[in-house]
């Protein structure tokens, strides 16, 4: 799995256990369009970049440590308003794409 790979892997956990799958409500916390994020996921057609200045910025807003997208994860950082955050990223690929 490349970086960029880890870091759209890294956005579908946050899109489902932090924002129930509501890419709009994303959006906003991220400051950009709900279809902006959603062409940053893992099966997205028309994918756009994830680099290193988008990476960093959604950190920031998100109030995630640098480097945190970097990194895989099987939950989202504690203390997040998420209920159930023990579901891997590799288990919500399947399901990002479908809608």
């Amino acid at each position: 799995m490349t970086t960029i790979d880890t870091r759209r892997a890294n956005l579908a956990l946050i899109l489902e256990k932090k924002h129930k799958g509501n890419r709009t409500a994303l959006g906003r916390e991220v400051g950009r369009q709900g279809g902006y994020v959603g062409s940053m996921l893992p099966n997205a057609n028309n994918q756009r970049a994830f680099g290193e200045a988008i990476a960093r910025d959604f950190e920031k807003k998100l109030r995630l440590p640098s480097g945190w997208f970097d990194t895989p994860h099987d939950e989202v950082m504690p203390g997040s308003d998420c209920r159930d955050c023990t579901i891997g990223p590799r288990r919500i690929l399947g399901r990002i794409g479908r809608g």
